[in-house]
């Protein structure tokens, strides 16, 4: 259980956050002159969603989509790329995400007891 809160913690919303934002907002800015902030955020926003469909690699499957959980990704990419553009830096769209992480484990670890 500890391991599942660190690695949601310190890892998971870090490796995201520099692949979602730092990396694909910055290979669209760097693509664009000047890039508009509603492309930037449409930019991270599509494979962010993409990247949190559920899916199995052997033998390949992909689940239909919980749409729960695509409004939360959707709010939550947005809210994360507000924070990247905000602060310029990806920071605090890691803590944030990492927070995050550990509220919806904890939550389910909580409705499990019931």
């Amino acid at each position: 259980m500890t391991g599942q809160y660190l690695f949601q913690l310190l890892l998971s919303g870090t490796s995201e956050e520099l692949l979602y934002r730092s990396l694909i907002i910055g290979l669209g800015g760097w693509m664009m002159k000047k890039p508009k902030a509603i492309s930037l955020y449409v930019y991270s926003l599509i494979p962010f969603i993409i990247g949190h469909i559920t899916y199995q690699m052997i033998p390949f499957k992909v689940y239909p989509p919980n749409v729960l959980q695509l409004i939360t990704v959707c709010i939550f990419g947005w809210f994360y790329t507000f924070l990247f553009l905000r602060f310029k830096s990806v920071i605090p769209p890691m803590i944030a995400h990492g927070l995050l992480n550990t509220v919806i484990i904890t939550s389910g670890f909580v409705l499990s007891l019931i």
